[in-house]
């Protein structure tokens, strides 16, 4: 206790969430880790890109619906989570799902049940804004094309020459 206080603190909640829904947003990350293909990274080192900026302009972007996938599912699970809060919060600190649950053990049921509508209709407009900002879109040769330049941070134009011969034309889109 005395190298590390932490006991009766919020510090513990912040530990003890982190150490509870850890692993949920790790599989959400690496379910969709796994579906980059390899070779987009390796396209990115190939033409010049440091590891860094593969990961910030390639790897990041890609995975970024996993993270928010991962955090929206989490907080949508801890909002309303009753055990933990109920074993480790200090005694001067009250949660959602313990206030809740001191309303009802108070007779107060009319509060506890507003603030559990509350609590449901915060979980389902976050989880609405999410499913607003992810709609898939039609899938035109526009959008397609858009995407590449966007994900993979290359295109290639295919153009005919005088001569009929074909060249091809490589933009990078690299910037520092």
């Amino acid at each position: 206790y005395k190298v590390l206080p932490l006991y009766n603190t919020i510090g513990i909640m912040v530990l003890a969430y982190v150490v509870l829904y850890l692993p949920y947003t790790v599989q959400y990350v690496t379910s969709s880790f796994t579906q980059i293909n390899g070779s987009l990274l390796e396209a990115g080192r190939t033409f010049g890109g440091t590891p860094s900026y593969v990961f910030r302009r390639i790897t990041l972007p890609m995975i970024s619906r996993g993270i928010f996938a991962g955090w929206m599912m989490i907080f949508i699970i801890a909002f309303r989570e009753l055990v933990t809060a109920s074993l480790i919060a200090p005694p001067n600190t009250l949660v959602v799902s313990t206030y809740i649950n001191r309303e009802f053990e108070q007779g107060s049921v009319s509060l506890g049940m507003a603030m559990a509508v509350l609590c449901v209709l915060i979980t389902t407009t976050a989880l609405l804004i999410f499913n607003r900002k992810n709609l898939p879109r039609s899938f035109t040769s526009s959008h397609l094309r858009r995407n590449l330049v966007k994900h993979c941070k290359l295109a290639f134009y295919f153009r005919t020459d005088n001569n009929l011969a074909y060249r091809v034309r490589a933009h990078f889109f690299f910037k520092t």
